[in-house]
């Protein structure tokens, strides 16, 4: 019984790794076969958003390392990766629902 949920479980990654290159690996094909760039612009402007974004969180962010952190072996580069990346998800997550909100005040008001 072990080894079907072991099997089953190998299987379930691979599909994962293959659907995750196929969704970022065909849309990047197709980008590069027809790049047009006014288009991609847009594109641009978005990733080199995230990553000022993402710049500025990671040296705010704290390279405190704690107890449980040494445990684990986490070093402070890495402790202010995650924390980088916790407070860019929030950034993130907090804008998405700012835009969601405006997007339909303005649509009501229409």
């Amino acid at each position: 019984m072990n080894n079907l949920v072991n099997i089953g479980l190998i299987i379930t990654y691979l599909l994962l790794g293959i659907s995750a290159l196929a969704a970022i690996g065909l849309p990047l094909i197709y980008f590069i076969k027809n790049f047009n760039f006014a288009k991609a612009k847009n594109s641009f402007l978005s990733i080199i958003i995230l990553l000022v974004v993402f710049l500025i969180t990671y040296f705010i962010s704290s390279g405190d390392v704690s107890l449980i952190d040494e445990k684990f072996g986490i070093s402070a580069t890495g402790f202010k990766l995650i924390g980088g990346s916790i407070i860019t998800t929030y950034i993130l997550v907090i804008g998405a629902f700012i835009v969601a909100v405006y997007s339909e005040a303005t649509n009501k008001m229409k």
